[in-house]
């Protein structure tokens, strides 16, 4: 009888302690490893190594499967001329690597100095920089997928004239909370659209910065920004709308391009 009692007893202690702190093992033996992206636990005797996942809990035996610690972004793109961008320091930064196996859906990729365009074999961007915002061209939609670490802080520099920035947060922002109070800035403009904010003649027919999009933006002299908090962001996600852009090949006429599409 008392075997009985100190069994059940241990069993009312067991299960108790796995419902009040999931993270704990009983085991005689054990232990626990963390490198840059892997972790690995042990348990003495422990030969069952299945994971099993329920709708608030996770529950690993033996040797735990790696977990990624970096952060990805999918940029939807859609077909004709769009501007992209992304929140995410992506780890192959190469474009080649980024955009060719869209081939031939993916046309050309262009910042305001370089671009990548295959069926001409040329390719002067070479790596992925957040810094910038990009026009790309599509045939037809696909997407591209970023995998690396958060940008922080997420502070965008702009130079006299025109730029083309970056989205540089998960959650958008307002162009009046970006915007308003800076005293240099002419004009901000979608890439492939007709929405404009224009303060000195009252349009602002361009409301939000959407994740993923970049933008033209005009200065009379040099400035810059940091993007809002997520928590602090008034901006309002919206269903994603495709561009339209009919004409064959539209850059901003700032930015050159020897390229001539047939």
């Amino acid at each position: 009888m008392k075997k009985l009692i100190t069994f059940l007893a241990l069993i009312t202690f067991t299960v108790f302690t796995l419902s009040t702190n999931a993270q704990q093992v009983i085991a005689s033996a054990g232990g626990y490893y963390e490198g840059d992206n892997i972790s690995i636990s042990w348990t003495l005797g422990e030969t069952v190594i299945e994971t099993f996942e329920g709708a608030d809990i996770i529950l690993t035996q033996g040797f735990q499967q790696p977990y990624s610690f970096y952060l990805s972004q999918i940029l939807n793109i859609p077909a004709g001329w769009s501007g992209i961008s992304g929140y995410i320091d992506p780890l192959n930064k190469g474009v080649e690597d980024m955009f060719s196996p869209h081939i031939p859906d993916f046309i050309i990729l262009a910042s305001m100095t370089d671009f990548y365009y295959p069926d001409g074999g040329v390719n002067t961007i070479n790596n992925w920089s957040w810094e910038t915002g990009y026009q790309v061209k599509a045939g037809s939609e696909f997407e591209v997928t970023l995998t690396g670490s958060k940008i922080d802080p997420p502070e965008v520099d702009l130079a006299q004239n025109w730029n083309l920035i970056p989205v540089l947060t998960s959650c958008g922002a307002t162009t009046d909370e970006v915007f308003t109070d800076m005293a240099d800035l002419i004009i901000v403009k979608e890439v492939a659209g007709p929405n404009v904010f224009w303060p000195a003649y009252g349009i602002e027919t361009l409301t939000d910065l959407e994740p993923g999009k970049a933008y033209w933006v005009s200065m009379d002299d040099i400035g810059g920004f940091t993007y809002p908090e997520c928590a602090k962001s008034s901006y309002i996600a919206k269903p994603q709308e495709k561009p339209q852009n009919g004409t064959p090949w539209h850059l901003h006429p700032k930015v050159i391009v020897p390229v001539v599409l047939k």
